[in-house]
C-alpha cells in the first residue's frame, strides 16, 4: 500500500458571546479520520480564535497532517511505514498568491508556506517590492512565487488593501480571495454573492470585515 487514505472536514465559524456573533473572533477546526474505509483513528483539531489566517484549511488542517504523520512513526502504530496523504472530502479552491507587496520577506515567506506555496528571494532587502505571480493569481500547491526585494535601506509600510469585487462569486471563492488580501468575510445566506459592504475597490484597513449577502444560482433579487 503506497498511501493512506484519510477523510476530513474543515470548520470556520465565529465565535457566539452572549447570543450575538463577536467580530473578529472566530474557531478554526479539522476532524478527520483514517484509514478513510476502514477507520482506526479520530482525530479533531479545534484552534480557538486564530491569528490571521482564520480559515481551517489553512490553521487546522496542517496541524492535523502533522499530526499524523507523527502517528505513523510511532512504533506502537498499527499501520506502521505508511506515507499518509490527507484527503478533505470537499472540493478545495486553488490557492490564490496573496498579495505580499511591502510585507517583510520572512513573514511574506511564510504566508506562502501556509498555502502551500513556494518562494524564491530576489535582492536581499527586508521588504517585497514586487511579485510574480501577481497577486489573486490561482495557482497549484507548490508552485514557486517569486518576491522581489528592495533596498536594504528602505523601509515600507504595507499598503491598505482594496476591497475585490465578490459579487457573482460562490461563498468558497469570496473567502479565498478575501482571505488571500488578508480580510475577513461575514455571510448571511447561502449561494453566490449578490450584494457587499464595503463596495469594491475601496480601501480598508487589513484585517477589516467585508459583509456579503449570498442567494441561490439564478434567484432573481
Amino acid at each position: 500500500m503506497a498511501g493512506l487514505e484519510i477523510a476530513g472536514k474543515t470548520g470556520t465559524a465565529r465565535k457566539a458571546v452572549a447570543g450575538s456573533y463577536e467580530a473578529g473572533s472566530y474557531i478554526s477546526s479539522f476532524c478527520g479520520f483514517l484509514p478513510a474505509d476502514d477507520p482506526e483513528f479520530l482525530l479533531l483539531v479545534v484552534v480557538d480564535e486564530p491569528a490571521y489566517p482564520i480559515y481551517a484549511g489553512e490553521v487546522a488542517a496542517p496541524i492535523f497532517a502533522r499530526t499524523v504523520r507523527r502517528l505513523m512513526c510511532h512504533t506502537e502504530c498499527p499501520l506502521p511505514g505508511l506515507q499518509p496523504s490527507v484527503h478533505q472530502v470537499v472540493d478545495q479552491p486553488a490557492p490564490l498568491v496573496p498579495d505580499l507587496r511591502r510585507w517583510p520577506a520572512a513573514e511574506a515567506g511564510r504566508a506562502l508556506s501556509r498555502r502551500g506555496l513556494r518562494v524564491r528571494y530576489v535582492g536581499n532587502g527586508p521588504t517585497v517590492l514586487a511579485q510574480q505571480p501577481e497577486p489573486l493569481t490561482e495557482t497549484e500547491e507548490g508552485h514557486v512565487v517569486v518576491l522581489h526585494l528592495d533596498s536594504p535601506t528602505v523601509v515600507h509600510r504595507r499598503p491598505a488593501p482594496l476591497v475585490p469585487d465578490l459579487k457573482g462569486l460562490t461563498l468558497r471563492e469570496a473567502a479565498a480571495r478575501a482571505s488571500a488580501l488578508g480580510l475577513v468575510l461575514s455571510v448571511e445566506g447561502s449561494g453566490v454573492v449578490s450584494t457587499q459592504d464595503p463596495p469594491p475597490g475601496r480601501e480598508v484597513r487589513p484585517g477589516s470585515t467585508v459583509q456579503v449577502r449570498a442567494r441561490a444560482k439564478g434567484q432573481g433579487g
